[in-house]
């Protein structure tokens, strides 16, 4: 019974080697006499060839003795098959991904056939391997829809073809040791999910990753990387089957490879945790691998592709934050079922994928209500509004991000109704509505004075994060900064039977004052604090502990509070469709330089913040103490107070018992505190940031020109050490590269109580001690 079809004759094949048992190659031959290829060679086909072929090889040396006419025609037909995918695949670049690995498997398996058609094996395999990383035509990387980081930017359509592609690449690996050497874009391809993974072992949420599953070719998706993969990342693995999936309830053999699943290779985590990189649009600031560890996923977008459900979430810049086992500030994602409720206001589908989905700002054109940066319009092809990378540093006291946008158009939600669940931007272009029917993007505002919008995430030494939003322009206008609050602890939404509208759990204050936001009208918007900075959002964790995110953010500001969508924790069940607080901050000006501090604690183990605000009317200050230390860090024009100063254009620093133990200075020469210069250099460096630990100082430095540095130091340092580090992440380190970005001697003398060193341009890491190592 199981016989017919692609996946009856791979188990038919695999059930042959494994037992020896001749009725299953009886009922293979059975199967293969009715194989008669029919209708378009698109992903359908590609999926059926595929098993095929992989069965044939199975069963090759059975049909050849004991069926050589059905040899013969299943041979035949898969050539028939390859042929056709391989044309049609260059005529349609979203296919190839389907086809192309479809064709290689082919061709290896026929490699000693002759073809009739036009192609034949070699052409196959090179359709199997270099049109696949770059299509002939396009010059894309397998469907377009990859950037060249390796992060597939509609993740959830992953599913459609990454099994196939993930299982050509086993095959490739065992046909070409050096496979993933001579084609690193597969390596990334294979690694992404290890690099932007929750803490939890789910994925973020972003375009079409509606929640927040785990791998989306599931458990063999990690288990071919873990018997596949170069070392280390083999490791990293089989350290996440380990950890987060163990071994699956149901096991089928896997026909692409015969390991015993108890038998995987040794795992750790890898020893980097930050990741960082602007061809793949994206920065992961991780404290360390545990469930627990504080994360914050940064995406900074510049590549478009024809995608409307990518380019209509207009989510660049977007954050989205975990710490202390929760997923506490979420991208809404996408819902399928949920808004299709009368009590949600809308039609279903797949949206709302506006910016009010989004922790991302939102303006206005000086008057009427406020939009979001749109992506693109007219057409996907062009990127109306990229965001950049202008500086980043992975590792080093402080790590961070700053990226920027010039930002001319934004969402024109004129017509939308109140209350709205946000789906109606979108809907006016895509479905013919209002005065924008018959057009294929949704309405728009060119703002009549431009902006700069800088964002900037600070994680000083990996305990909490600081977002950075500098809005520079010229124009008065309103300025909103969303935040979706949430939590992996909810309760589901029914929609059989007795109906219920699911919702997170958590208790919600503004300015000390609890909110009961569940109470509120759907989708309206409700002004709560006319002049206010803190939040707090407390609820419970992964490991059933309560914790608490304390969310304070100046300049002072009017907070409104909207109950509003979001789906959690998987993709598209209804249940996981729930209700949540979104928070706004606002205020009315033509420049803004807000600081939101994003700190959570353990409520029964750690001590509450004190936050302060110490602004003046040309920068913005926050102070953080927690019992430990105290920080500060600022942001705008001419920092300067009785107590510090920098000539940067934004700092961070901390202090314990009156002296500064590290510090981040961005596009500026010195900072002062308590009178002193505690560092300066003769001219502007990109980034410095420093940590001053007793015998030792650590540095991390971006600079286009050589510099001499003049750094406090209480003590006679003996070495001096410098290491560059590249500007862009590497994936394979080569002995070649090693031998580029090695340690070097770095050239200082003593000065009275300070040093003075000779740092190179570039970006790189340097230490000064007082004994070497």
């Amino acid at each position: 019974k199981s016989a017919g079809g692609g996946d009856g004759m791979l188990n038919m094949g695999v059930s042959y080697q494994v037992t020896g048992d001749e009725k299953y190659a009886k009922a293979a031959v059975e199967g293969f006499k009715k194989m008669y290829l029919k209708g378009t060679p698109d992903r359908r086909m590609a999926w059926w060839v595929g098993k095929c072929a992989t069965a044939y090889d199975f069963l090759a040396e059975y049909l050849e003795k004991n069926a050589p006419e059905v040899n013969k025609h299943v041979r035949y037909q898969l050539a028939k098959g390859a042929d056709a995918l391989y044309h049609y695949g260059l005529k349609d670049e979203y296919e190839a991904k389907y086809n192309f690995p479809t064709c290689g498997t082919v061709a290896l398996v026929l490699a000693d056939y002759k073809s009739p058609f036009k192609t034949g094996p070699v052409e196959w395999l090179k359709a199997g391997t270099e049109y696949l990383f770059c299509h002939p035509v396009t010059k894309r990387r397998i469907d377009g829809y990859f950037n060249e980081g390796g992060l597939y930017k509609i993740y959830n359509y992953h599913e459609y073809a990454i099994s196939g592609y993930l299982t050509w690449f086993v095959i490739l690996r065992r046909f070409e040791p050096q496979f993933f050497e001579e084609f690193p874009f597969a390596r990334k391809v294979f690694v992404n999910p290890i690099i932007e993974m929750l803490p939890n072992g789910m994925n973020p949420t972003y375009i079409a990753a509606h929640g927040n599953k785990v791998y989306p070719a599931g458990f063999y998706g990690w288990y071919r990387g873990a018997i596949s993969l170069p070392e280390p990342d083999k490791y990293w693995f089989s350290w996440f089957i380990k950890k987060f999936l163990g071994t699956p309830r149901d096991i089928t053999l896997p026909i692409f490879a015969w390991v015993d699943l108890t038998n995987l290779p040794p795992g750790h985590p890898p020893k980097w945790t930050t990741f960082i990189s602007p061809m793949t649009e994206t920065a992961v600031f991780r404290e360390n691998w545990e469930k627990t560890a504080n994360y914050l996923f940064f995406r900074v977008i510049n590549i478009p592709n024809d995608a409307y459900r990518c380019m209509f979430h207009h989510d660049n810049l977007n954050i989205e934050y975990y710490s202390k086992g929760d997923l506490l500030i979420h991208d809404s994602g996408e819902v399928k079922s949920y808004c299709g409720l009368k009590e949600r206001l809308g039609e279903g589908s797949y949206g709302p994928v506006d910016s009010k989905g989004h922790n991302v700002l939102m303006i206005n054109n000086g008057k009427g209500p406020v939009g979001g940066a749109v992506k693109s319009h007219k057409t996907f092809k062009k990127f109306d509004q990229p965001a950049y990378f202008t500086d980043y540093a992975k590792s080093g006291p402080v790590e961070f991000a700053d990226a920027k946008m010039y930002w001319h158009t934004i969402e024109d939600r004129s017509e939308e109704p109140s209350p709205s669940n946000g789906w109606n931007w979108v809907q006016d272009g895509l479905f013919g509505r209002g005065k924008w029917k018959g057009k294929d993007y949704g309405p728009v505002i060119h703002l009549d004075n431009p902006v700069i919008w800088r964002r900037v995430v600070i994680f000083p030494h990996k305990e909490y994060f600081i977002i950075l939003d500098n809005l520079v322009g010229n124009q008065e206008r309103d300025i909103h900064a969303l935040f979706h609050l949430t939590s992996l602890n909810f309760k589901p939404t029914v929609l059989s039977g007795k109906k219920s509208i699911g919702y997170v759990i958590g208790d919600l204050e503004v300015e000390n004052k609890k909110v009961d936001w569940l109470k509120k009208q759907f989708g309206k918007e409700e002004l709560i604090c006319k002049n206010g900075r803190l939040i707090t959002w407390t609820t419970t964790n992964i490991d059933k502990k309560k914790i608490k995110l304390y969310l304070f953010s100046t300049p002072s500001s009017k907070i409104s509070v909207e109950k509003f969508w979001c789906a959690i924790g998987s993709t598209y069940p209804h249940y996981n469709e729930v209700d949540h607080p979104l928070i706004r901050y606002k205020i009315r000006a033509s420049t803004m330089y807000r600081i939101t501090v994003l700190y959570t604690i353990l409520c029964d183990k750690e001590n509450p913040p004190v936050f302060k605000d110490i602004s003046t009317e040309k920068f913005s200050c926050v102070e953080i103490k927690n019992g430990n230390y105290t920080d500060y860090v600022a942001s705008g024009k001419d920092i300067s107070s009785s107590d510090f100063e920098t000539d940067g254009l934004y700092t961070f620093f901390r202090t314990k018992d009156g002296k500064i133990k590290s510090l981040l200075i961005r596009n500026g020469t010195y900072l002062k505190w308590k009178g002193s210069k505690i560092v300066e250099s003769t001219e502007k460096v990109s980034h410095l940031s420093l940590s001053f630990d007793g015998e030792s100082i650590k540095g991390h430095i971006k600079t286009d020109n050589p510099v001499k540095i003049t750094i406090r130091c209480d003590f006679s340092p003996s070495t001096a050490t410098y290491k560059p580090v590249p500007d862009e992440w590497v994936w394979a380190w080569t002995e070649k590269l090693k031998k580029k970005y090695s340690s070097r001697s770095l050239k200082f003398k003593k000065d009275g109580g300070k040093i003075i060193i000779d740092c190179p341009s570039g970006r790189g890491e340097f230490m000064l001690e007082k004994k070497a190592g």
